[in-house]
């Protein structure tokens, strides 16, 4: 008998044949410990959700903090809630598409607001909610501001700015082209003092350089352009963006540094462009970028250089449409209703529902032989329970299977105690579990109970078979 150690792998990275591996890590990331740990990285489960604010209106599309107020695009509306998750309607945006939504720098700010080539203004200090109209091509594809000017593609190359301080005056004279490449825009967006516009096959990078009527001048241009508007956030100081080559990219001063891998390309390659949407959010030392489609979605950790999944229990994608700060904390947007969430790493589920944390490793093989798999031990963190009535948190579990096709089916669940509260000699251990193919064998690690969670290492006893 052999005890070899199981690598439990450091994120989502399937391969493209299933006998390649399945390796997965949803609901969960790799947290990085210190030199003297004793495990160098962990698996920890995402953070949960806890319920905020419901609007009436669904899905969440855009949102905003400006002073003391949350502004939200949900649905076809525009709403303010405030600190106590009270919500009040200001306007309608009749529209379905993507919105990018900005705030500019008066005392009492203006909120510009566009999706699908229609332009409000909300205005804090009047109440104020304006359909801004313009010259015959005024038609705006997206907004962002540096400066004090708004600053909205319209058409082609073609992009307008905004009065200074005045998102809701439009001088028809205040018109530039980004005219490197005659590909069109397909988005805006700011990066530490300069306008970043994203054509087709390339970005333009313009700064204020104060002249009149357009306040800016050209700085660079690059050969790298923009697939999914929707996928453009500003991360880190930085930015992230689905690039046209389908990549991943994080802009490093005026280039994009590949962050995807062949399994997140592939997804991407799978659906359609325009509806992929992103969002960020920050926590416990991790920066984290979401990419959102119908049928899944994946998130990077700018700290560990790995991309996970996130999940709505039963479903293949997460019930969140997008992030956003508010005071000291982040806040998120339901998909499938209008509900505004709390995100949390002390929940451990998503407003009362499950939260399945769950670890795919890579496939242990000792090809061309078989291997025997005598006792699988999971290194956990133990003693997790809670001091409640509900069973499953009081004496959690954690489910073990195992596939030895790649993932393609698996085996039937055992389960093990993680322990009750206190009890940290726990060790879940799972015996006698058959003979594996050449394949190699891929173990799956699950714990839906609404505990702290984590998983630090496994081992597994074999003999090797003949080939």
């Amino acid at each position: 008998m052999t005890v070899m150690p199981i690598a439990l792998g450091s994120g989502s990275s399937p391969s493209r044949f299933p006998a390649g591996g399945a390796a997965r890590f949803i609901n969960c990331y790799v947290e990085r410990q210190g030199d003297d740990s004793k495990s160098p990285e962990i698996a920890v489960a995402s953070d949960g959700l806890t319920s905020f604010a419901t609007l009436a209106t669904y899905p969440v599309r855009a949102m905003l903090e400006v002073g003391a107020y949350f502004y939200v695009v949900s649905g076809r509306v525009f709403y303010q809630v405030d600190s106590s998750g009270n919500s009040v309607v200001l306007g309608n945006v009749p529209t379905d598409g993507l919105v990018t939504m900005v705030r500019n720098r008066r005392a009492s700010p203006q909120i510009g607001i566009v999706s699908e080539r229609k332009y409000y203004v909300y205005d804090t200090l009047t109440g104020s909610f304006t359909h801004v109209t313009g010259a015959a091509d005024f038609l705006p594809t997206s907004i962002t501001i540096l400066d004090g000017y708004g600053v909205l593609p319209v058409s082609a190359s073609t992009w307008y700015t905004t009065d200074l301080d005045d998102l809701a005056t439009i001088d028809p004279l205040a018109i530039a082209k980004a005219e490197s490449d005659p590909d069109e825009i397909v988005r805006c967006a700011t990066r530490e003092g300069e306008v970043v516009l994203f054509g087709t096959e390339t970005c333009e990078f313009w700064q204020d350089t104060g002249g009149d009527p357009v306040p800016f001048t050209r700085s660079q241009a690059i050969r790298l352009g923009c697939r999914a508007a929707g996928s453009v956030v500003n991360v880190d100081r930085t930015l992230a963006w689905i690039a046209h080559d389908g990549t991943v990219r994080l802009m490093n001063g005026y280039g994009g540094d590949r962050i995807s891998d062949h399994a997140v390309e592939r997804a991407i390659a799978s659906v359609d462009p325009d509806d992929i949407r992103a969002t960020t959010w920050t926590g416990r030392g991790h920066t984290f970028y979401a990419l959102f489609a119908d049928t899944w979605t994946w998130v990077y950790d700018l700290a560990t250089g790995k991309w996970h999944e996130r999940q709505k229990y039963g479903a293949s994608r997460w019930n969140v449409a997008g992030c956003a700060k508010y005071g000291l904390q982040t806040l998120a947007g339901g998909i499938t209703s209008g509900a505004l969430y709390i995100m949390s790493p002390d929940a451990y589920d998503e407003a009362g529902t499950t939260m399945v944390m769950t670890v795919q490793t890579p496939p242990v093989h000792a090809f061309p032989y078989r291997l025997q798999f005598n006792t699988v031990y999971v290194d956990i963190a133990p003693g997790v329970g809670l001091n409640t009535t509900v069973a499953a948190d009081l004496d959690p579990e954690l489910m073990v299977s195992w596939s030895d096709n790649g993932g393609q089916t698996w085996s039937s669940e055992r389960r093990v105690r993680l322990g009750k509260l206190g009890e940290m000699t726990r060790r879940a251990i799972a015996r006698r579990l058959g003979i594996g193919t050449t394949v190699g064998r891929t173990f799956k690690f699950s714990i839906s109970a609404a505990v702290a969670r984590g998983l630090l290492g496994a081992s597994v006893d074999v003999d090797k078979l003949a080939a």
